[in-house]
């Protein structure tokens, strides 16, 4: 053999210099004493046989005799339905196949340790065809001898590589409903491949199993029988019989880095797989999952004292349960900007059990100021921040969100603990003026922003969640037509519409954050800069969005915080003066929606306009129009942009639109009604936006044609208007410029 075998379950003393080494079980194993080639342990159909150890290649070969059986000394048993057992054989096929000497293998299980009785269900290799079969006996059975599995011969698995066969036995509710499966390991190189499965199992066997099962062994086929074949040897390495379903676990070892995503650091020699039971050992090297990769498993077993450590951008699904010792720890990045004075972060933590402190503030370099220490919950009453005081401290609770700055550098923040393996319900209160609720994501992996949105809808004011960008020191909307990722560890705002508990499932975690960079949706995306500050506003054109408003589509600011300069957008129909910073619009009729662009800037800030714009309908340019400066640009040309100097502070929409419309010069004289927009800010007060400079008047009229108020005035972009006190019901506004005249129904509450 080319290697040493790697033994699961149990060690091989070292000393290989003689043909009669011992090979020791322990009690796990099931093995009360002896030796694997012993009597005692090993049954043979002829006396004169027995195992011994190949002192070349470390494995177990059978150097005589036409065939022999073996069983598991110590039988096992499993409680009852849904539970599993588990034999596994590492073997080799040694030498070459001769004409009339095909190897027969059987694996599996019996009712008794007496293998004679020949009473199970195995794994057969058939001389006759080389194929690896399911069957009751030699020629009968749920699958005949000649039924054609999923591996090819023997030969083509190969002959020189290190092969573990596992069979594993399920319980149902009664035997017909219990089943066999099996699996070929090729150890050589990683590779897994199904032999086959089938319900129904002897009745004898059923009973059997929750008292004592054996694992039992056949093999026969070593020297040819005629035909001048040449020898063929089946070399075992280990044997192992466990309760639970063995065929998934998947054990660290380390051997070659401390990298999770490196095949050469685990048994099964490939990285796990999310239906696998991971098991980190105490080894000298404990896992580290690097930045970009997504481990999965399915159950969890650390032991390792150092644990898994977990680095930024990094992320870790447990999809089943999580025990042993050992914990886990996640780095999140912190960036530092000085040149932003807030430079602050919202997170969660990602594990349960962490504790804050002095020592955790000075240990991860977070930012003192007096006797406030830089770790901080948001209080919804108010909309105001409770930062830990010095000598104080708590326990991070899991989905609950902080702020957090570190003190002058960027690095990391590390979470240390037990991993969340199930949902995490969360309190959210009712308030304050605006209802919002600092929550995170308490997984070691991404969470899927969409399926927390809509799992939580009902008990959500709007189908938002707002994160904070440090790089712009500004919250940023994130809705469904998003499809965000929230990191490991990321803290993120959200507006209750009750104080109830939101939901954090566990379902909703997901591998990677990637998937949302790349986009194949229409969007413009409109930034605006004052020299120093980035914002923007956000349109996206989907079939299912309409021109109103589409909870889950449409976002708004963040009002949890005061802002001093923003640019956002208002509903291309039905306004109410809300501010958005994400509108979804229909992805056709581009050239009759244009967008009211709002702005909030102090008096004699320079602020620039430019565009990002993707999957643009071939054909559709974008313009800015200012209607104070009686201006139209182009901004979906390349590097264009637009610049103007604010003579007096904005806070408001009336002055710029974008439009959307065919290649062409557009004109101002062509829109002057475009886009007006004509509504109620409170239950007086009628607000009109959109008119470009001049004299105008306004008519406001019932239903039945009476005329209720009139007013003149010179338009300067967004008008208000005082109204007498009038009925609730609909009424008809008409605008007259000198470019014409507009009609538009308003309702009066």
């Amino acid at each position: 053999m080319k290697k040493i075998y790697t033994l699961i379950f149990f060690t091989i003393t070292t000393s290989f210099l003689t043909a009669q080494t011992t090979v020791n079980f322990t009690l796990g194993e099931g093995f009360t004493s002896g030796a694997l080639y012993s009597q005692t342990n090993w049954d043979s159909q002829f006396s004169a046989t027995t195992w011994t150890v190949d002192p070349t290649a470390g494995g177990m070969t059978s150097v005589s005799a036409e065939y022999q059986r073996a069983a598991w000394e110590q039988g096992f048993s499993v409680s009852g339905s849904g539970e599993s057992i588990t034999f596994r054989v590492d073997l080799k096929f040694l030498g070459t196949f001769g004409t009339n000497n095909n190897p027969l293998i059987k694996i599996g299980f019996s009712s008794s340790s007496d293998v004679r009785s020949n009473n199970g269900v195995f794994l057969r290799t058939a001389s006759f065809n080389s194929q690896l079969q399911l069957g009751n006996d030699g020629n009968s059975g749920p699958l005949s001898p000649n039924a054609s599995l999923l591996i090819a011969d023997c030969q083509a698995v190969g002959e020189s590589d290190d092969l573990a066969v596992l069979v594993t036995l399920t319980l149902g509710a009664d035997a017909t409903s219990s089943t066999i499966s099996a699996i070929l390991k090729n150890l050589t190189d990683g590779t897994e491949s199904a032999i086959g499965s089938y319900t129904g199992i002897a009745p004898l066997l059923f009973t059997e199993a929750t008292t004592n099962i054996y694992g039992y062994f056949q093999s026969s086929g070593f020297k040819s029988t005629g035909g001048g074949g040449a020898l063929t040897e089946i070399q075992v390495s280990s044997v192992t019989m466990t309760q639970g379903n063995t065929l998934n676990n998947v054990t660290w070892n380390g051997s070659l880095s401390s990298d999770w995503a490196t095949a050469a650091n685990w048994d099964s020699g490939s990285v796990p797989t999310g239906t696998k039971n991971v098991i980190i050992p105490d080894v000298a090297t404990a896992p580290i999952i690097g930045s970009t990769t997504g481990a999965v498993t399915n159950d969890l077993t650390i032991t390792e004292p150092e644990g898994i450590n977990i680095t930024a951008g990094g992320s870790l699904i447990v999809s089943g349960t999580s025990t042993g010792t050992g914990n886990v720890t996640y780095k999140t990045a912190l960036a530092y900007n000085a040149s932003i004075t807030e430079g602050w972060h919202l997170v969660a933590s990602p594990v349960v059990g962490e504790t804050y402190d002095n020592d955790y503030v000075a240990a991860n370099a977070l930012a003192i100021n007096g006797a406030n220490n830089a770790i901080a919950t948001y209080t919804t009453a108010n909309n105001t921040w409770s930062y830990m005081q010095t000598n104080g401290g708590g326990t991070f609770t899991p989905g609950i969100g902080y702020l957090v700055k570190k003190q002058s550098s960027a690095g990391d923040i590390s979470f240390t603990g037990t991993i969340n393996t199930s949902d995490v319900s969360v309190g959210v209160f009712l308030v304050g003026t605006n209802n919002y609720n600092l929550i995170g994501n308490p997984y070691t992996s991404y969470l899927d922003s969409e399926a927390f949105l809509n799992g939580n809808s009902g008990n959500l004011l709007s189908t938002d969640i707002w994160v904070f960008n440090q790089a712009t020191s500004n919250y940023e909307n994130k809705n469904l037509a998003a499809q965000f990722k929230l990191a490991p560890a990321q803290g993120f705002f959200v507006r209750a519409n009750a104080a109830t508990n939101l939901t954090i499932a566990e379902s909703y975690q997901a591998s990677t954050g990637a998937t949302f960079l790349k986009s194949a949706k229409t969007e413009i995306t409109l930034n605006m800069n004052d020299g120093s500050n980035n914002r923007f506003a956000k349109i996206y054109y989907l079939d299912n969005a309409t021109t109103g408003f589409d909870n889950g589509y449409d976002g708004e600011t963040f009002g949890g915080i005061s802002n001093s300069l923003d640019v956002f957008t208002h509903l291309v129909a039905n306004s109410t003066g809300k501010k958005y910073q994400v509108q979804s619009l229909t992805n056709s009729d581009f050239e009759n929606m244009v967008v009211p662009v709002g702005v909030k800037a102090a008096a004699g800030k320079e602020i620039t306009f430019s565009l990002d714009a993707m999957n643009i309908p071939d054909g559709i340019n974008v313009y800015i129009e200012d209607k104070t400066a009686n201006t139209v640009t182009l901004l979906s040309q390349e590097n264009a942009t637009y610049k103007v100097t604010l003579a007096g502070a904005l806070d408001g929409i009336g002055r710029f639109y974008l439009h959307t419309k065919a290649s062409g010069v557009l004109s101002t004289e062509t829109i002057a009604f475009d886009n007006v927009s004509v509504y109620t800010t409170d239950a007086s007060t009628l607000r009109v936006a959109g008119l470009s400079q001049g004299k105008a008047s306004m008519k406001l009229f019932s239903l039945l044609g009476k005329q209720v108020f009139e007013t003149s005035f010179n338009a300067t972009g967004v008008k208000d208007m005082q109204l007498p006190k009038l009925g609730s019901g609909i009424y008809v506004v008409q605008l007259t410029t000198e470019k014409g005249t507009l009609n538009k129904k308003i309702t009066l509450k």
